[in-house]
């Protein structure tokens, strides 16, 4: 869902030898856009500027032309891993499986945390799916998480190879 971290990753996967090409890297809409144009689907120039009408291409129109471009796609997946789960709506998730080699049988991964839920969406994953929950945070500074962990609902715990990191400062405009 992160254009950013797509995009590092793309660059990434890019450099891999000789797998090159093996390893598929987008945000959810960019894959979206990608299946519908190689179906010849028609996909807007410019996404519409409202909000309304912007969520509504988001949220339905960008997942239908998906679904209407795997009816004839060939492209499939081994695994399928999400990250930022809990920004994907509960109706996005059997489109998703079926990007699959074996719908139901391939891996299909997901990283969320319900707290970090930007856009309200309070999804669920519907498909059957382990879960394990993550209790280490390995990607901040002990610093940032001391100064996090009162706004946390759920208790943070720092790994022990952390750095120390600078202690953050705040600012307030």
């Amino acid at each position: 869902f992160n254009l950013p971290l797509a995009a590092y990753l793309r660059s990434r996967c890019a450099d891999l030898e000789p797998a090159s090409g093996l390893v598929r890297t987008a945000a959810f809409h960019e894959l979206c856009r990608d299946y519908a144009l190689s179906a010849g689907l028609s996909w807007p120039d410019s996404i519409p500027s409202g909000n309304v009408e912007a969520e509504r291409f988001y949220n339905e129109t960008a997942p239908e032309l998906l679904q209407k471009a795997l009816a004839s796609a060939r492209e499939r997946f081994d695994a399928v891993l999400v990250d930022e789960a809990q920004d994907f709506l509960s109706s996005w998730w059997p489109l998703l499986d079926t990007l699959l080699v074996r719908p139901g049988v391939d891996p299909l991964i997901a990283f969320l945390d319900p707290s970090q839920d930007l856009w309200d969406r309070n999804s669920s994953l519907p498909l059957p799916m382990p879960r394990f929950p993550l209790r280490l945070n390995q990607r901040n500074t002990a610093a940032i998480l001391r100064r996090f962990a009162p706004y946390s609902s759920t208790p943070l715990r720092c790994s022990p190879l952390a750095p120390e990191g600078e202690p953050p400062v705040e600012l307030t405009y």
